[in-house]
């Protein structure tokens, strides 16, 4: 893989970790207990993002300046899992039937990015998440194989810039999903020197969504959260929320559904 893409995709990361633009985190569940978890971002405003870094990050500018204009792309990480040392056995595991599609067009200002991590196991999804919200750039790490060394990209852990899920508690098993506020992450995270930061931004980006859609093999017993919307046969759970809602409430973006 060229370095410019992969200064782009760890861009892609860095700002979808930052919770910048519209993301919708689905969990599909089937009858036996595997499915696939996937991660869909639309980074509608990347392209005013690349020129600010330009303005502030002056070691990026020239590779920032390389960048192609033009991306539709399927990576399947397996190849890049199978060579990086930087992983543990298990985050291989989890990674290695993963795929991240990318597509990029300059002209018409669209840059999509949809990650899939297909599981066996249920009890893989919370360990997916938790790895993705860990701050140990897990997707770097995958990335960092023999045929594409990835050295000189920082990502937002680096910059000290606070994730904007890290501060819920996720808990996923058979027959129950649960998010919740975790009081004491909640104030680390607001006591974070870019916090302040962050909130003055949200201006810019007051309409951007964080959403969460989970497909379930039957029906809902049990369904709480502000924000919770069931489909017709019950079986489809959707939580949509924003930015502002975020900034505001927290719980905005919490549930408890048992199935």
């Amino acid at each position: 893989m060229k370095r410019p893409l992969l200064i782009l995709l760890a861009a892609s990361v860095l700002f979808f970790l930052a919770g910048c633009f519209d993301t919708t985190e689905e969990i599909t569940i089937d009858k036996n207990g595997g499915g696939v978890y996937q991660i869909n971002a639309d980074f509608k405003g990347l392209f005013e993002l690349l020129d600010a870094m330009k303005a502030f990050d002056t070691s990026a500018n020239s590779s920032l300046q390389n960048l192609p204009s033009n991306i539709d792309t399927t990576i399947n990480l397996r190849s890049f899992t199978d060579t990086a040392s930087s992983l543990t056995a298990e985050e291989k595991t989890l990674l290695r039937n993963a795929t991240l599609n990318m597509v990029m067009n300059e002209k018409d200002k669209v840059f999509k990015v949809l990650m899939k991590y297909p599981y066996k196991d249920i009890n893989d999804v919370q360990k997916i998440i938790k790895l993705s919200q860990s701050g140990n750039n897990f997707l770097g790490k995958a990335l960092q194989g023999k045929e594409s060394p990835l050295t000189d990209m920082q990502m937002n852990q680096d910059m000290g810039m606070p994730q904007l899920n890290n501060f819920y508690d996720v808990t996923i098993k058979k027959g129950f999903l649960e998010k919740k506020v975790n009081a004491d992450k909640l104030k680390e995270f607001e006591e974070n020197e870019q916090f302040a930061q962050m909130k003055q931004a949200l201006e810019m980006m007051s309409e951007a969504t964080m959403n969460t859609v989970i497909h379930l093999p039957k029906p809902v017993k049990k369904a709480e959260g502000a924000n919770i919307k069931l489909s017709d046969d019950k079986k489809t759970v959707t939580i949509n929320a924003s930015l502002s809602d975020l900034f505001n409430d927290p719980n905005a973006f919490a549930y408890h559904v048992e199935y």
